[in-house]
């Protein structure tokens, strides 16, 4: 009867014990932050992104450097910053305009903001008191024009580099670069380049809308 006794009250301590184990390992696991490696667009080092923002200060800057080379910059400009300045609004951001930043940056003899560091951003943001910096840079447009027999038209490819600091931890929540391909083509005259660009903006803006949503 007593080594019965004893058998089942090994076991009882056993099972309190591997219990006690597993839930150790699940807190050590759920304290581990969620994290992934980029490559940097446009160089070869390797940047941490975190993938969910924990910065309650809702204040933004949007970097913009307009590459397109085309005579219409100004309204490729206004088409993307002004479709993020109202994404960034209806999530109760407050949006400042990130000009003087960028000639901060120019200062510190940095042309090129893709091959800024954080250390850059820390002295160029230091005492600014905003949340996050949203960096967005139009690669050069290049377009092709397309006929047959019957029509003529265009094809053009807009590339758009998107980051995402965090200015409270100095680190980056999001880092890519989106690229549209659009073709159009008409049977009367021709199709403009202007508005076959649009039509790849609005594309590369829906998915930059789909980020923001997703992590501030």
């Amino acid at each position: 009867m007593l080594n019965k006794f004893l058998t089942i009250l090994a076991v009882l301590v056993m099972n309190v014990s591997v219990g006690l184990v597993a839930e150790a390992n699940a807190v050590t696991i759920s304290n581990e932050p969620t994290m992934s490696v980029g490559t940097r667009a446009g160089t070869n080092s390797d940047v941490t992104v975190i993938k969910t923002a924990t910065n309650t200060n809702k204040t933004a800057t949007i970097l913009f450097v307009n590459d397109a080379n085309t005579t219409y910059d100004k309204a490729i400009e206004k088409k993307i910053t002004e479709d993020i300045t109202k994404t960034l609004k209806l999530r109760g951001y407050t949006c400042v305009d990130g000009k003087t930043f960028i000639k901060k940056f120019n200062q510190l003899g940095i042309g090129d903001l893709t091959t800024a560091e954080r250390e850059d951003y820390a002295t160029v943001f230091k005492g600014s008191n905003l949340g996050y910096s949203i960096y967005v840079e139009v690669m050069p447009i290049t377009v092709r024009e397309k006929s047959t027999m019957l029509s003529k038209g265009r094809i053009v490819s807009a590339t758009v580099v998107f980051r995402i600091m965090d200015l409270k931890t100095n680190k980056y929540i999001y880092t890519d670069r989106f690229a549209e391909r659009v073709s159009d083509s008409s049977m009367v005259g021709s199709v403009g380049n202007r508005s076959v660009t649009m039509s790849a903006i609005n594309r590369i803006n829906k998915q930059i809308r789909a980020i923001l949503n997703e992590r501030m």
